[in-house]
């Protein structure tokens, strides 16, 4: 009698660990994407804010928001701040990805400070 029970553990033990398992490949799935987007986007603001840093801070949130819609990503041209000062450039954005699952939306909020010394060519 004993070995039956503890075969019917082993099972409810499997699709347990499987559920787990589907649930986190589901969030992967979901949230990997806008990551990598994400980090495509912050990337590029770290360049313009090392190599393009003497545009105007105008130009500067113009050319993150025309990333930001190329990389598909919900930023809206008010959320985004570009400081230049004497010998610092300062660029802050945030926006929310709704983020579906089945019976639940996960909103998550991105803010992201890039902060950089301006070098001057001599």
């Amino acid at each position: 009698m004993r070995k039956h029970r503890e075969s019917g553990e082993g099972r409810v033990q499997f699709f347990f660990w499987l559920i787990v398992f589907a649930a986190a490949l589901l969030i992967a799935f979901r949230v990997i994407p806008v990551k990598v987007k994400d980090a495509q986007l912050v990337d590029y603001t770290v360049e313009l804010a090392q190599f393009r840093n003497h545009l105007s801070a105008e130009t500067l949130e113009k050319d993150i928001f025309n990333k930001a819609r190329e990389l598909d990503l919900p930023l809206e041209r008010k959320a985004i701040k570009v400081e230049k000062f004497r010998e610092r450039i300062r660029m802050k954005f945030s926006y929310t990805v709704p983020i579906d699952f089945p019976g639940y939306t996960y909103v998550w909020t991105i803010d992201h400070e890039i902060d950089r010394p301006l070098f001057a060519a001599l």
